[in-house]
């Protein structure tokens, strides 16, 4: 009786132990061959994701590939895979790097886990599919031209870690909301330019530097009021709505923020780079505009076309996005100039090198761009 006692507990665990194993195979298995959909390396005891091999719409990104966790979507990674739809994140996922999710024109949504650090240069350049982004306060920098062209993406919430943007959501025409962060220090260069939906924004106190064209072109918005203290780019707004208006507190004893009892500042004054505080005498500046005007009439008579010509070339133009101004702005971003707008067709055929994913080392060279 003992004897057939303990043979029957034997049985239940065997039993107990085959039941676990059938239904653990199949789990381990799949996540195999999920694996197999991925190119990858490793790094530091992590996996970067280098390439892509399947087929699937939604991509299901595993949480280890190889044995590995996976830290990285790398440099161009699923760069012109234009039939992809949606794509999710594992959690140990801390960076998106360089051109990862670049010409997925199909890309309708992607959710990014609590665990990014860093959002890389054009991570989703052209992905004018994309609708929305749920960008976690844990992201810290978002690189050059991350969402150039997301033509469809509506609303934009900058994590409050974040401290500068450069070109960021550069022709995002369809976004008409955005919240910056208090904190934020720095808006670069086009970061809003070609944002023609855009109706207004509030610009944080934080913020000390607004920089070329960065909002250019955004003939909806009204030009919102700016810290006197910042410097702005004398084009900063160009193409926008109404003056610009820099923000003036008064304390109690009636002194500005300037350290003068004096009126604020002109626009002009502003944007030139004068002292704010400097205190103008009005007689010497009436008899300097006096002056000018004169040597204006008399430069009319002998130079009246030149007149006309440097005014009209002053005066912004509907594509001025292709201008040299541009490309020569564009010269200092991760391409080496401006690239065109996204359209529908898939990306033109791609080759890409770099010895090392992670440290962002490779070069694409796309043909039409370079």
């Amino acid at each position: 009786m003992k004897h057939l006692k303990e043979l029957t507990a034997k049985l239940a665990s065997a039993l107990t132990a085959a039941a676990v194993l059938i239904w653990t195979v199949p789990f381990i298995a799949s996540a195999e061959a999920s694996a197999d959909k991925f190119e990858y390396t490793v790094s530091d005891g992590k996996a970067i994701v280098t390439g892509y091999k399947g087929s699937e719409k939604a991509v299901d990104i595993p949480p280890n590939i190889g044995g590995s966790p996976v830290g990285s979507i790398g440099n161009g990674a699923f760069y012109g895979h234009s039939d992809i739809t949606s794509v999710t994140l594992p959690s140990s996922v801390t960076a998106i790097c360089r051109s990862a999710f670049e010409g997925c024109t199909s890309l309708a949504s992607v959710n990014i886990p609590g665990s990014v650090s860093e959002i890389g240069d054009s991570a989703f350049f052209g992905c004018f599919s994309l609708a929305s982004v749920n960008m976690p306060d844990s992201v810290q920098t978002i690189g050059s031209m991350a969402f150039y062209g997301c033509s469809s993406l509506k609303t934009v919430t900058v994590p409050s870690k974040v401290k500068e943007l450069d070109g960021t959501f550069w022709h995002c025409s369809g976004l008409t909301s955005v919240t910056l962060p208090e904190g934020l220090t720095s808006i670069g260069c086009l970061t809003f330019a070609g944002c023609t939906s855009l109706t207004s924004i509030t610009i944080p106190s934080s913020v000390t530097n607004i920089g070329d064209r960065a909002f250019y072109g955004c003939s909806r918005l009204s030009i919102p009021v700016i810290d006197p203290l910042a410097a702005v780019a004398e084009n900063a707004f160009e193409g926008c709505q109404g003056q610009l208006t820099p923000i003036y507190e008064t304390n109690a004893t009636g002194t500005s923020n300037n350290g003068s009892t004096d009126n604020a500042p002109s626009k002009a004054e502003m944007v030139s780079g004068e002292d704010v505080g400097e205190n103008k005498d009005s007689s010497v500046k009436a008899d300097q505009a006096e002056n000018t005007s004169g040597n204006a009439v008399q430069d009319e008579s002998t130079t009246g076309n030149d007149a006309q010509d440097a005014a009209a070339q002053d005066s912004p133009t509907q594509d001025a996005f292709e201008d040299e101004q541009v490309v020569a702005v564009m010269a200092q971003t991760p391409l080496e100039k401006a690239p065109p707008l996204p359209d529908e067709n898939p990306p033109e055929q791609t080759a890409y090198s770099g010895e090392d994913i992670s440290s962002g080392a490779g070069v694409f060279v796309t043909a039409g761009l370079l």
